[in-house]
């Protein structure tokens, strides 16, 4: 029968352990807290969304900028897909129109430009906005890298996309609700914000209020947007009308980007041929009922 004592790892005696094991036995290590890769995947997208301090303290100390800028391209892709197929839709049941199947092959081929473009595009601002933020977070006590501040601008980002995204397909698909993109977008925007000041506290191990100064920055930038952009849906009225342009995502999709406006005047002209096909088919009737006569 073998003696049996509490030990440490080294094998030395351990106060007050409840761990037996034969003498000279190393410990088992203890299990690492699970580390994130930080590639885009939807556990990570709901973690970020409903447990950020968990999946940024997961993070902490191992940030790269490779899976970070991974996560913006194929979010971005996504997001711009789904934006793609509402404008589609939207314009497809305002016609009342069927698509045939080259139409579905064009329109799919337009969302795949469409999306490559959007994480590209995804991919340059999300670098812009970090480079503008690194320096504010540097002043405030930041201790890690240029990857730590990239990591958080784009995680934090996340909210603000998928509401502005919904946003975008609610307009498309029910017109008259179209007031509710821009609710939808001021408060993905809060969202991310809020998310921006958890990142850094984790990332860059700032202090509560450090972080909360530093993510007052893009707060103060959106939301000056926000009342620029989105004046006249938020505050309906003759003063809110003057204080700038309605530019909404959805006036961008449709008076700057190519993509939406295509789609939508793809399925308009197959809607003016379907017509055209129906009126000859209509006077053929009519011509061999009279020449019957």
């Amino acid at each position: 029968m073998s003696h049996t004592v509490p030990t440490t790892f080294r094998g030395l005696p351990r106060m007050g352990s409840d761990t037996r094991r034969p003498y000279g036995v190393p410990a088992a290590p203890r299990p690492a807290a699970p580390q994130s890769d930080g590639v885009w995947s939807v556990d990570a997208v709901l973690r970020i969304l409903l447990e950020p301090s968990s999946y940024f303290r997961s993070l902490a100390g191992a940030c790269r900028f490779s899976p970070a800028a991974s996560f913006a391209m194929v979010h971005a892709a996504l997001m711009a897909a789904v934006g793609f197929v509402a404008g589609a839709l939207g314009a497809r049941a305002q016609l009342a129109v069927s698509l045939d199947t080259a139409g579905i092959i064009h329109l799919v081929g337009a969302c795949a430009a469409y999306a490559a473009a959007f994480a590209i595009g995804a991919l340059v601002l999300s670098v812009a906005a970090a480079s503008v933020l690194h320096p504010v977070a540097a002043l405030g006590g930041g201790r890690c890298g240029f990857a730590a501040t990239y990591a958080a601008t784009v995680y934090a980002a996340t909210p603000a996309a998928i509401l502005a995204v919904c946003g975008f397909c609610v307009a498309e698909l029910y017109p008259e609700a179209a007031a509710f993109e821009a609710w939808l977008t001021v408060a993905g925007a809060i969202w991310s914000c809020v998310l921006c000041a958890i990142a850094l506290y984790e990332l860059h191990r700032l202090s509560g209020v450090s972080a909360v100064l530093v993510g007052s920055v893009p707060l103060t930038a959106l939301a000056a947007a926000a009342i620029w952009c989105y004046a006249p849906e938020l505050l309906p009225g003759p003063m809110s009308r003057a204080a700038g342009p309605a530019c909404s995502l959805r006036v961008v999709a449709h008076n700057v980007l190519p993509g939406v406006p295509w789609a939508q005047r793809s399925i308009k002209r197959r809607a003016q041929r379907r017509d055209v096909s129906r009126s000859r088919v209509h006077n053929r009737a009519q011509n061999a009922s009279r020449t019957a006569r």
